[in-house]
């Protein structure tokens, strides 16, 4: 090259234009995907449980026991005590929690020093005269 021969300006040339895809189009968004019955998840949506009312009990005045004896509220009674002895207790009420299925509930009228007994309940069918 001359000294006089002024040099070439060399201009770079342009990039090659890149086609951005906005994130909001068509061409960004997938298809969504299709579960076959075995890729489906394992896990399901909770679900809230039927509770079915607890029927009220019914009470009685009187009950019978296996042989026919009757039984009325506060007549005494024997049943067997938390120390394993026979002891006598009176009835406090009768209810029936199912057809069929008639309870007493009782209080002891025997207590011992070292046990403290409040009560109990028993099947009418179990039912003994004191």
């Amino acid at each position: 090259m001359d000294e006089k021969t002024p040099p070439a300006i060399v201009r770079p040339k342009p990039p090659a234009e890149m086609q951005l895809t906005p994130a909001g189009s068509e061409k960004s968004i997938r298809p969504p995907r299709s579960f076959s019955d075995k890729d489906r998840p394992s896990f399901s949506k909770p679900r809230r449980v039927e509770v079915t009312p607890v029927k009220p009990w019914v009470e009685l005045d009187e009950a019978q026991n296996q042989v026919g004896e009757v039984f009325n509220l506060g007549d005494m009674i024997q049943v067997r005590s938390p120390w394993g002895e026979i002891a006598i207790a009176q009835i406090q009420q009768f209810y029936e929690v199912s057809p069929g299925s008639l309870w007493a509930c009782f209080v002891p009228t025997e207590e011992r020093e070292e046990w403290t007994w409040k009560g109990g309940s028993i099947r009418a069918e179990l039912l003994k005269k004191a």
